[in-house]
């Protein structure tokens, strides 16, 4: 498939010198490539109908499919969990109404139908589900990422698109969008024969209004060691669902996700760290050796 529209700024938060984090390169241009396209359609108007139709008919059906699906005592998905999760402190979330539901609806939709249809320098797309069994909870935690990218054989990337309405302030998304992507990368950590150690996580955000014209595309990546703390999250996530609670996650605890550390309450990262990507998702860091 050509993909004509010109793609969109892309951010890492991967080192530089480290020999795990190889492919991100090729798969952020690819993924922005993707964007542009979607972002492109949006501006144009040309979006097919049968997207538009399906999308509503999603709409319409999501509190019954979402009611069965958060309801049930031997499986959760991820989606369900981040019902019971704050990102915080800019972690907002407002509502954004039918229309915006909608419109969100539209723009996954664009996004995995041009994705699925895209392969480039060896680098192939997929869908696909990974479920755990947790001893502790009981249950099952499964996980269908928006996306995920293969190459040589073996997992590159978790892919998760969100969609910001505005043209404003979208850390939230980004947020968001990186903490339901670290719980998929955990669940399919031991899906291959090969165990993954070291994953890609990209989230790719769609900004657009119903007010304004235009629409924009980011990709935010971040290559990051597969730990035991998201298995952390999901576990206070699903407990906190159950009891009507709520999980914080301040940028400490998103910090130590991505294999940083807070020192007297500020964010640090490993020397190497590459900026971009982290200045999307905390509003202030540092690096530190070692």
């Amino acid at each position: 498939m050509h993909i004509a529209p010109r793609p969109p700024p892309y951010y890492s938060a991967c080192s530089g010198l480290s020999v795990y984090c190889r492919g991100g390169g090729t798969a952020r241009r690819l993924l922005a490539a993707v964007e542009g396209v979607v972002t492109g359609r949006i501006n144009s108007g040309d979006i097919p109908p049968e997207v538009v139709e399906r999308s509503i008919e999603s709409f319409e059906r999501r509190p019954v499919v979402r009611g069965i699906l958060c309801s049930g005592d031997s499986t959760i998905p991820v989606s369900c969990l981040m019902d019971a999760i704050r990102v915080s402190p800019i972690g907002v979330r407002n509502s954004i109404g039918a229309d915006g539901a909608v419109l969100s609806m539209i723009a996954d939709r664009l996004f995995k139908n041009t994705a699925a249809s895209v392969n480039a320098k060896g680098i192939t797309p997929a869908f696909g589900t990974a479920c755990e069994w947790l001893d502790e909870l009981g249950v099952y935690v499964c996980g269908e990422p928006d996306l995920l990218l293969y190459k040589g054989g073996g997992l590159l990337g978790v892919v998760e698109h969100k969609v910001a309405l505005t043209f404003g302030e979208y850390g939230g998304t980004v947020r968001r969008g990186l903490v339901q992507a670290l719980m998929y990368a955990w669940l399919f950590r031991d899906y291959y024969a090969k165990p993954v150690d070291w994953v890609w996580v990209f989230v790719v955000v769609t900004r657009y209004s119903t007010s304004r014209v235009g629409a924009r595309g980011r990709v935010a990546s971040f290559c990051i060691r597969v730990g035991g703390g998201v298995r952390g999250l999901i576990v206070d996530a699903y407990r906190a669902l159950r009891g009507g609670g709520v999980v914080e996650v301040d940028d400490c605890r998103l910090a130590g996700l991505l294999g940083g550390l807070c020192i007297n309450g500020r964010v640090a990262f490993p020397a190497g760290v590459v900026a971009d990507g982290l200045n999307l998702v905390f509003r202030g860091w540092r690096l530190v050796e070692g």
